[in-house]
């Protein structure tokens, strides 16, 4: 398959390349290949780039979340309300815990959770609840649901695995709440090749989380006080983390001027777009277009890589409650979370990175017009 126009890439030139390979090889010289200087950078500048006390870095978003969930204790009738459209492993991190997964279905505007939705679903039982920003955006009702966590007592956890460098209200996804996970998966917009951070204010929640990612140290591996696992983040990936992160602000900006072209080239064409207040500043992880009814948005996806060689994301279709595991374990069925089910079914995203150029932009317009 001859891939023209990818879905996704990391934001790095000849000569970015050429500065990690020099700080690799510093690494590599070192012989100091996790929790040396270049973790510790990476923490400190991640951090106060949030705003926050803390930022603990570890191997994955799901590694965050799993030791996040099991810092809350949470026995087997605990709840934690979480939306519907997410990747598995933030609901998987909530059944390692121990504790019972509450999907809300979502806004139909946003494809967030919203604070109405979230109401609904709290009960006596109800610890956490994750928010995820979808796309890059923040959730618009996250004010509305801090407001709520405070006033029952509910540990808010924001899923930031898409939204490096947005804000809404000039604060920074991962500012808002008890606890913050982010992700530094290949595909995104801050990329360590693999790896993740947690980011929290919770004193007690920093120290748990960098004892467990060192299989439960205290001072020392010869002073184990946590059950715990081997989580850390390598250097390697550090250095390739800290890289990215000094140029978050930069591909940001670069995405938002992608997005406006895309939405200037699709005017007229059978698509709409998610809604969010000004007062947002969408991350762009994801360019995200909700084709008409009349659109076979799957065929349409296939066509464009199959024809054309673009490749199209796609953000959790099918949903979590329509995956056998779930299906099987909680008796999910078609037709529990209806918005979400026809939203994600309608779903493409288009190709956006930090450096896709408007003639990549174009040909993929050109072949949406011809395939739709």
């Amino acid at each position: 398959m001859n891939i023209k126009v990818p879905a996704a890439k990391p934001g790095l030139n000849q000569r970015d390349t050429e500065k990690v390979l020099r700080e690799l090889y510093k690494v590599l010289k070192s012989g100091r290949l996790i929790l040396g200087k270049y973790t510790q950078s990476f923490e400190e500048e991640f951090s106060r780039y949030i705003g926050r006390k803390h930022a603990i870095a570890v191997n994955s978003c799901t590694t965050a979340l799993q030791i996040t969930m099991s810092f809350l204790n949470l026995k087997s009738d605990d709840e934690v309300i979480v939306s519907n459209n997410t990747c598995v492993a933030t609901v998987n991190a909530i059944l390692f815990a121990g504790a019972k997964p509450v999907l809300t279905d979502i806004n139909n505007a946003t494809f967030c959770i919203d604070s109405h939705l979230f109401k609904e679903k709290i009960t006596s039982r109800t610890r956490a609840i994750i928010v995820v920003h979808i796309g890059g955006l923040i959730c618009p009702d996250i004010f509305e649901i801090v407001d709520i966590c405070n006033r029952e007592g509910i540990f808010l956890i924001e899923d930031c695995a898409h939204a490096h460098g947005a804000s809404i209200a000039d604060k920074k996804a991962g500012s808002l709440s008890d606890a913050s996970c982010f992700s530094f998966y290949p595909t995104k917009i801050l990329t360590s090749g693999t790896g993740g951070m947690i980011v929290t204010d919770n004193d007690e929640l920093a120290k748990y989380a960098r004892s467990v990612r060192l299989f439960g140290q205290g001072k020392s591996l010869r002073d184990v006080q946590n059950l715990g696992s081997d989580w850390v983040m390598n250097e390697l990936s550090a250095v390739l983390g800290l890289f990215n992160f000094r140029k978050l602000d930069e591909h940001v900006r670069k995405r938002n001027q992608a997005a406006r072209y895309y939405l200037k080239r699709l005017e007229g064409l059978p698509f709409k777009f998610n809604d969010y207040p000004e007062n947002i500043l969408h991350g762009f992880y994801k360019f995200i277009v909700l084709a008409d009814k009349n659109v076979d948005a799957q065929r349409l996806k296939a066509d464009l890589l199959d024809k054309h060689g673009i490749e199209c994301g796609a953000l959790y279709y099918p949903p979590v409650h329509l995956q056998p595991f779930f299906q099987k374990e909680f008796g999910y069925k078609l037709g529990d979370f209806p918005v979400c089910e026809n939203i994600l079914k309608q779903q493409l995203c288009l190709p956006l990175f930090s450096d896709i150029t408007k003639e990549q932009i174009d040909y993929v317009v050109e072949c949406l017009k011809k395939e739709i």
